[in-house]
């Protein structure tokens, strides 16, 4: 059974080669790259998925381009993200430094807690440094990160954005923020496992359970999956996670907890993705879990067009997706109108992260509206072009609504 069935969907034999480069990496092995692979477009697909240097790294062992100027563009990217690797590391490290220094707990999320497990943590390259941390902790880092010369962004909810040259930290107050794909309390769930959160050696730094870890991991690959989209390194990061400590979790509690969460059927299938793109093992891929080929390739479709957080994709989709109802009449004009109603009057979950003043002010709601129109017309032709191919991209919408919910979201 091949890994990819190219006869429904038009999947590059640059596109394929990108997950088997990956897999490569993974698991430590040599790949040859075939003749016909044209390398402009391997590199290409590469960097809308953030994993140009990790590709340089294996096909510059390979042999075949050995000194070769078309490994040029590779060649740049990996020095740029090793560059910019040690830039952010010496940030962490300054922070980190006042941090312990003043006692003030924390813990590092998403990259910059995932890069720790790859062959070449200098190689997986992230946008932001994102830190987790209490109310009050938060309080006192604003006045460290301000005194390291950072330069504090327009303030969030939840998250507080901090710059200064090639670096940005994104300090949260919570890990989870937002509206989802159901009415699972995501935010209530995910402040709960903060109570097990432990120091390790006597630091400050603060560290989830493996599996709570490895539950938030796949929470936050749905989200953005469910959202405009989410690239294969998402899926890296997972596989990696999974041949790093897989042995050491215990699986009855996370088939427990993703039954509480209804993640399970989701992670189910994503690990067994795993194991068909980068060859993972656990005990928990069973027969029941495989899926049919059709879905395995809507899904690598899904993933590989989008990038990495699916903005590769035309934007019209995304929003359309929001008109289509599970259960409903799901005819072209209800699909529009539905998605329509929801841009010009998102609910009041949405609302919070764009006026964080309703947490205190809900009544305020309708002012919310209003302000968000406004920003609407000063961004009209970014929002004229979201809705330009409303009409063309309903079945797409269908169809991309039809394979979340088989994934299981």
């Amino acid at each position: 059974m091949e890994m990819i069935c190219k006869e429904r969907f038009q999947i590059t034999e640059e596109s394929e080669l990108l997950i088997h480069i990956l897999d490569a990496y993974i698991n430590g092995n040599k790949i040859e790259i075939p003749d016909a692979v044209s390398i402009r477009d391997l590199y290409e697909i590469s960097m809308i998925h953030n994993v140009t240097a990790i590709v340089c790294e294996v096909i510059s062992s390979a042999g075949s381009y050995k000194g070769s100027a078309v490994l040029q563009p590779f060649i740049n990217a990996y020095m740029a993200a090793v560059y910019q690797s040690s830039v952010q590391e010496y940030s962490i490290q300054e922070l980190i430094e006042q941090l312990e220094e003043d006692k003030i707990p924390y813990a590092l999320v998403k990259g910059a807690c995932i890069r720790e497990i790859y062959p070449n943590p200098e190689l997986r390259t992230m946008g932001d440094i994102d830190l987790f941390m209490s109310e009050e902790s938060r309080i006192k880092t604003d006045k460290i990160l301000k005194e390291l010369g950072y330069q504090k962004g327009e303030l969030g909810s939840n998250v507080w954005t901090y710059k200064k040259d090639r670096n940005t930290f994104e300090v949260h107050s919570k890990l989870v923020e937002g509206r989802f794909w159901n009415n699972v309390d995501y935010e209530s769930y995910f402040e709960t496992l903060l109570t097990k959160w432990k120091s390790r050696q006597g630091t400050s730094r603060k560290y989830l359970t493996l599996e709570d870890h490895f539950l938030y991991l796949c929470f936050h690959f749905a989200k953005h999956l469910h959202s405009a989209g989410a690239g294969v390194r998402m899926v890296m990061d997972i596989a990696l996670y999974i041949k790093q400590y897989g042995e050491q979790m215990d699986w009855g509690y996370i088939w427990d907890e993703a039954d509480k969460i209804e993640l399970d059927a989701f992670i189910k299938k994503l690990l067994y993705i795993c194991s068909r793109w980068f060859h993972t093992e656990t005990a928990n891929i069973i027969q029941e879990n495989e899926i049919e080929d059709e879905l395995l390739n809507s899904f690598a479709d899904y993933v590989l067009s989008g990038g990495i957080f699916g903005s590769e994709r035309d934007d019209s989709v995304r929003r359309l997706r929001k008109g289509v109802a599970e259960d409903g009449n799901n005819g072209s004009m209800a699909v529009k109108l539905r998605a329509l109603a929801n841009l010009a009057f998102p609910d009041y979950k949405h609302m919070i992260i764009f006026m964080p003043a309703l947490k205190r002010y809900p009544w305020m709601l309708p002012a919310a509206w209003v302000k968000r129109w406004l920003v609407g017309i000063q961004n009209r032709e970014r929002v004229k072009a979201s809705l330009t191919n409303f009409d063309s991209n309903v079945e797409i919408a269908r169809e991309q609504s039809d394979l979340l919910r088989k994934m299981g979201l």
